[in-house]
């Protein structure tokens, strides 16, 4: 039986359950046979993966998401493969430095926005009256900076 690790093991139960290209094709990506794939279907993990994966895809996700969902599930598959060639000595330094200036976005390094506060620590309440709009947000914590805690003021 061939010998996956279960992140290409996971890999492996995500093109199956979504079964967009051809099995053969797929199982000569992952360097196995029909019979390694008869073996592998047994194990615990590919089969809860492989559920799990054909959960997500059957789900009643529109077409724009599966679209995401699929060029997501690429992209993660290309990213070694576009590490080792970033890394190449050999390869042109424009297209290592755009491969670099990519995989820092996609990781939201060198982003100068900020970050959006995590909604776990603030509690914001919008009041909408047709052509005023009341908004409070204060952080969950005890903040002297958000209230004054005179009675009466506010």
């Amino acid at each position: 039986m061939a010998d996956l690790n279960e992140t290409s093991m996971a890999q492996l139960a995500g093109e199956m359950a979504r079964n967009i290209r051809n099995y053969k094709a797929v199982f000569k990506d992952f360097g196995i046979t029909e019979e390694d794939y008869y073996e592998i279907s047994k194990h615990p993990f590919f089969i809860r993966a492989k559920e799990q994966f054909a959960l997500e895809w059957n789900s009643t996700l529109s077409a724009a998401d599966r679209v995401r969902l699929i060029s997501a599930s690429y992209a993660e598959q290309a990213l070694p493969v576009m590490g080792r060639r970033m890394m190449d000595p050999t390869e042109p330094l424009d297209r290592a430095l755009n491969t670099f200036k990519q995989m820092c976005a996609n990781a939201g390094i060198g982003n100068d926005k900020l970050p959006p506060q995590n909604a776990a620590d603030r509690f914001v309440i919008t009041i909408n009256l047709g052509g005023d709009v009341e908004t409070y947000n204060k952080s969950i914590e005890i903040n002297p900076n958000d209230t004054n805690l005179a009675i009466g003021k506010e």
